[in-house]
């Protein structure tokens, strides 16, 4: 045997062992993997039994799934929650998607084909199936809506022609939480959470209230005060832009939902209270009112406020609001805050803005720089 082909089979034999080597460590990682995954599954039937038993429904009520990394590391032994660390990956995924988002386009949101793409990745012991049905109801006539669509979780699910829902959903153990938003042409976006706290509740059901928006066509692209029954928007000139960052001007179709504090707080319509503070802490609000503005392009182009745009808002309010907002000065406390919902994480968040509570002419004013 020659030289060179002494030195080209030594080569080839080195390479072979150094590939069998990383094989063994790539199957030994996954190994390891699987078996944590495993560990943390059985403590999920742990704790799930534990809430069936003691009827303890805190345990995971308050944990959206954008805050799964609250619960990726176990409290007391400082180890990695496997299960829910892939939780965390999967939610991820479904949110990184090129798809719109709800809040971009009327009709859009991530979609079903996305979901189940990410769910093939999943192994099947770490998935449990649901089963959904939804009631949805006009929040005043309570007559039936018969027509609308279903996001669960940002998804695009249904689009549904009459005023009960029954589909079904799979999903992932440890983050059975699930943000609903309702969105019908006529109304306001309804907006709840549910959860399953135990392995055997497969069913979730829900009554739906929503309330009649107001619709109106108006052009855009000056500086303006759009006035409606009980609220009213101050607009500048290049306030509302496109996806494209363009400055909006042109006609628009405005969706205003007001919510006085009587039906937010007395759940008269299906508005979810569950809010993140700047601590980061999970609470529910007492609302004193609020106003969903939609701005809709004749594309079905949701319109976004302009980064580091603010708008004047203003709300008729009457004096029992007044009674409330004085005693609960606003915003956690502080009369410089106010809260705007974030429709692509199901939760309420603090915002710093200028406010003026007008008692003489009962008015609640503030400056913004969140549609909501």
């Amino acid at each position: 045997m020659s030289k060179q082909k002494i030195i080209y089979s030594v080569i080839f034999i080195l390479l072979l062992h150094f590939f069998i080597i990383w094989c063994w460590k790539k199957e030994n990682s996954l190994s390891e993997k699987s078996k944590k995954q495993e560990i943390s599954l059985n403590e999920y039937e742990k704790i799930t039994k534990k809430i069936k038993e003691n009827k303890v429904s805190l345990l995971r009520e308050n944990i959206s799934p954008k805050d799964i990394s609250l619960m990726q590391v176990w409290a007391y032994t400082g180890t990695i929650n496997e299960l829910a660390n892939l939780g965390l990956t999967f939610i991820s995924a479904l949110q990184n998607s090129v798809e719109d988002k709800l809040t971009d386009n009327k009709d859009w949101g991530i979609s079903l084909e996305t979901l189940n793409k990410e769910l093939e990745k999943i192994p099947e012991n770490f998935k449990r199936n649901f089963n959904i049905e939804l009631d949805i109801f006009d929040a005043s006539s309570r007559e039936k809506i018969d027509s609308g669509t279903i996001y669960i979780n940002g998804v695009n699910l249904w689009k549904f022609e009459k005023w009960k829902i029954k589909t079904s959903l799979h999903w992932l153990k440890w983050i059975e939480k699930f943000d609903i938003l309702v969105r019908s042409e006529k109304y306001g976006d309804a907006m709840i959470s549910l959860n399953s706290l135990n392995s055997e509740w497969e069913l979730l059901l829900w009554e739906i209230f929503m309330k009649k928006a107001i619709v109106e066509n108006k052009e855009i692209g000056k500086v303006q005060e759009l006035k409606f029954p009980w609220v009213s928007l101050k607009l500048g000139k290049c306030s509302l832009i496109e996806k494209s960052w363009e400055c909006y001007k042109g006609k628009t179709q405005v969706k205003v939902n007001f919510i006085s504090w009587k039906e937010a707080n007395e759940w008269q319509t299906s508005i979810n209270r569950k809010a993140l503070t700047k601590e980061g802490k999970i609470i529910e609000l007492q609302s004193g009112g609020m106003a969903f503005f939609e701005f809709i392009t004749q594309k079905w182009e949701i319109l976004k406020l302009k980064e580091w745009e603010t708008l004047e808002i203003s709300y008729d309010i009457n004096d029992e609001d007044i009674k409330n907002m004085e005693m609960e000065k606003y915003g956690n406390g502080e009369k410089n805050g106010y809260w705007w919902y974030d429709k692509n994480t199901s939760l309420w968040r603090e915002e710093t803005a200028k406010i003026i509570l007008d008692t003489k002419n009962k008015l609640w004013k503030a400056e913004i720089s969140h549609l909501y």
